[in-house]
Parts: C-alpha cells; sequence; structure tokens
C-alpha cells in the first residue's frame, strides 16, 4: 500500500512537472506575440478585442496588466485604459471608459503616453498590484529626434559579428546566412506585420540586386512597404514615412541583439 501511495506521488509529481512546462511555454510565447503586437502596433476593434482578448481564459489575465490605447482613424492615441477584472475598461484615475465597438484598440506605447502618462499608470498599476508580463511603460525608446545618430551607429556596427549572432538568436530576422569562406553574410529581413512595413539590415553589398544605373546603398537599416521590393529606389524615409513606434522597436530590438552578444 505504502509502494503504490509513493508511485501515485511519483506519477503526480511527474504530471505536474509536464504541465508547469507546457504553462511557461504558453507564457513564453504569448508575452512574445504581445510585444511584437506592441511593435506593429496591432490594431483591434473594440469588439473583436473583446471576443479575442478578453473572453480568451489565458489572454484576459495578460491584457489586465497592460495598458491600452484607443486611437482615431489617422493613428493618433485618443484615451488610455486597462481592462477591469468585469470585462469594463478604466482609466489611470479609475475612471469608466466606454468604446464603441468599432472603436480602435491597441497596445500602447510609451513614446505615445509620455513622461506624465507613464508616471499616471505606474502609479495605478501599483495601486492594482497588476505585474506586467513585459516592460511596456519604461522599455527603452528611441524618439524621432535621435534617429540619425541611431541609423549612423547601426552603418557603423552592421557588419560586426555581433550584430548578426544576436539577431539570429531573436528568431524574428530572416535571410541570414552563415559567413564561411565562400559566402558572406548579406543581409537580415524582418517583416513588421501589420504595420505595413518590412525592413532590411544590410551587412555586404551582395544584400542588394542593382540594376543599371543603380547606387549601391552603404550598409545600415532600411525601411520598406510590405508590397514592395526591398531595392534601393523602394526605401522609404523613416522620419517621413514610418510610425514612431515602429522604428524605435526595431532599433531597440537590434540594439539588444547587439548588446547580448557583447556580455
Amino acid at each position: 500500500r505504502q509502494a503504490d501511495d509513493r508511485e501515485l506521488v511519483k506519477a503526480a509529481k511527474a504530471d505536474f512537472k509536464i504541465i508547469k512546462e507546457q504553462i511557461e511555454l504558453v507564457v513564453e510565447t504569448q508575452t512574445r506575440r504581445l510585444q511584437e503586437d506592441l511593435l506593429t502596433a496591432r490594431r483591434w476593434t473594440a469588439r473583436s478585442w473583446r471576443e479575442d482578448v478578453l473572453s480568451h481564459p489565458l489572454m484576459r489575465h495578460f491584457a489586465r496588466t497592460l495598458v491600452w490605447g484607443h486611437y482615431d482613424d489617422d493613428g493618433a492615441l485618443l484615451s488610455t485604459f486597462v481592462p477591469d477584472i468585469d470585462g469594463g475598461c478604466m482609466s489611470a484615475d479609475f475612471d469608466e471608459v466606454e468604446l464603441a465597438d468599432d472603436a480602435s484598440i491597441a497596445i500602447a506605447h510609451p513614446l505615445e503616453l509620455g513622461e506624465h502618462g507613464i508616471h499616471e499608470w505606474d502609479a495605478a498599476l501599483a495601486d492594482s498590484e497588476l505585474q506586467q508580463p513585459f516592460d511596456q511603460l519604461h522599455r527603452v525608446t528611441y524618439p524621432r529626434s535621435t534617429w540619425t545618430e541611431q541609423l549612423a551607429w547601426l552603418s557603423l556596427h552592421a557588419g560586426y559579428w555581433q550584430m548578426y549572432e544576436g539577431l539570429k538568436k531573436t528568431r524574428r530576422w530572416d535571410g541570414l546566412i552563415k559567413r564561411t569562406k565562400s559566402s558572406k553574410r548579406k543581409f537580415g529581413a524582418r517583416d513588421l506585420g501589420e504595420s505595413g512595413f518590412k525592413t532590411r539590415i544590410c551587412f555586404h553589398k551582395g544584400a542588394w540586386t542593382l540594376t543599371k544605373g543603380q547606387e549601391q546603398p552603404p550598409d545600415g537599416l532600411y525601411f520598406f512597404r510590405a508590397d514592395s521590393k526591398p531595392e534601393p529606389d523602394a526605401i522609404l524615409s523613416p522620419e517621413t514615412d514610418l510610425p514612431e513606434r515602429v522604428v524605435s522597436e526595431v532599433i531597440r530590438e537590434i540594439r539588444d541583439a547587439f548588446a547580448s552578444e557583447e556580455r
């Protein structure tokens, strides 16, 4: 009888270990997905957000810890809120926020919140004892005023092995070719999802297919519309053509990848 009990306990512990590992994997996967939604400014209508996020048995717990934004048709932030335990929405002052079914919803970015908004939500989340799955409010950001300096840094460091290895480990960049005697690292490409853009960091002149008369762009980071070919004539200007959060998040991801290989 005691031997049977020991076997049951052993089996229960093994089952618990498997369940724990599965939960950890789900949490990691959903956290990465939400961070990607932050980068791309993924939009939901309020109705689809309630159905897909708040009604989901796991996602609703994540959603309650994140600051969400209501945006107008031009992408300007109108208000911010968090969902409450009853499925409603409240502001940082704990006032009720009403959303029409067709309201445009996305995870708010700290560049949009500003220092005052970040401070307000810091206090509100602390009062509610809510812990975020990732650092939304205090993540490193690169506002538009820093882009000239940052893009110059990326151009200078694009060929470094730390850049290549770090980006490979993110599992988000395609086209990374291992350097051998017969080949060189050429580029890393990343789809930026619902933002409608894609980006490419070029390590070597072989990254470009040039037509007659086209000049070779220098190594560095470039953005394109999702439906265009990544060629010199299609390069977008980050300062005028791209959302601030998208460029900031791409730069942050690259710099984090580079720094992870320097440690």
